[in-house]
C-alpha cells in the first residue's frame, strides 16, 4: 500500500491520519514523537509508547527543548485533538526541523483507532 503522505501540507510541515502516523512509525524507524500536551492531560489522557513531553503551552520551555534535537531526523507532533500540534509543527519548521509530521485529531483519533491503553 502507497499512501500519499504529501498530500496534506500546510507551512511545511505534512498532516497526516492516524493510519499515516502509524504507516511512518513502521517505516521511519528514527521517528520522534512529540506529545505536546500538559503533563496532567499526559498522566489521565494516557500518551503514545515512546513519545517525549514537551508542554507546547511553556513556550519558552518548549523552544529550549527543542533546540536539544537533531533537526534532521523525522518529528510526528500530536496534541489532544489537533490544535496545539499544529501550532507546533509549524514553529518547528520555522525553527529548521527538515521533516515534521502532525498527527490530525490528536492523541482522541489514535486512541479511537487504537484503544484507550496505549
Amino acid at each position: 500500500m502507497v499512501l500519499n503522505f504529501f498530500k496534506r501540507k500546510s507551512d511545511g510541515f505534512k498532516i497526516v491520519s492516524v493510519e499515516e502516523a502509524k504507516n511512518l512509525m513502521e517505516m521511519k524507524k528514527d521517528m520522534v514523537l512529540i506529545d505536546v500536551r500538559t503533563e496532567k492531560e499526559n498522566k489521565f489522557e494516557g500518551n503514545i509508547d515512546g513519545a517525549i513531553l514537551i508542554d507546547f503551552l511553556k513556550l519558552n520551555h518548549f523552544k529550549k527543548e527543542l533546540e536539544k534535537l537533531d533537526k534532521e531526523v523525522p518529528y510526528l507532533v500530536f496534541c489532544a485533538i489537533g490544535g496545539r500540534s499544529k501550532a507546533a509543527a509549524a514553529l518547528m519548521t520555522k525553527m529548521g526541523f527538515n521533516e515534521v509530521y502532525d498527527m490530525a485529531g490528536g492523541i482522541k483519533a489514535w486512541q479511537k483507532e487504537n484503544g484507550k491503553n496505549i
